[in-house]
């Protein structure tokens, strides 16, 4: 996995060739050990949100791992449920900001 500055990941599909990914949020547990990222394709058209866990690996370097326990996953969910509420209220802001110029 590789970052850059335009909050983009890529990540190798399984023929080798690197996939960009838009990063949507990063974030850490409760203990502040552990680092996840929620990321979304770059086709106008997606929707499935992903989720991974960024460690190092032997040569140092990021990687993206699965989530494999359903404590980590009911963590994720609630931070992935609070970031939802975000972009509503973020929307709802937008649409009364845009209603006081006119």
């Amino acid at each position: 996995m590789i970052k850059d500055q335009d909050e983009l990941i890529y990540i190798q599909d399984e023929n080798g060739k690197e996939v960009p990914f838009k990063i949507l949020k990063e974030f850490d547990n409760e203990e502040g050990d552990r680092h996840f990222i929620f990321y979304i394709g770059l086709e106008e058209d997606a929707e499935e949100v992903f989720v991974g866990e960024c460690v190092k690996n032997a040569q140092g370097e990021d990687e993206l791992v699965e989530i494999d326990s359903d404590e980590d996953m009911k963590f994720i969910e609630e931070v992935f449920d609070e970031f939802l509420n975000e972009l509503d209220a973020e929307d709802l802001d937008e649409e009364v900001e845009e209603e006081d110029e006119e």
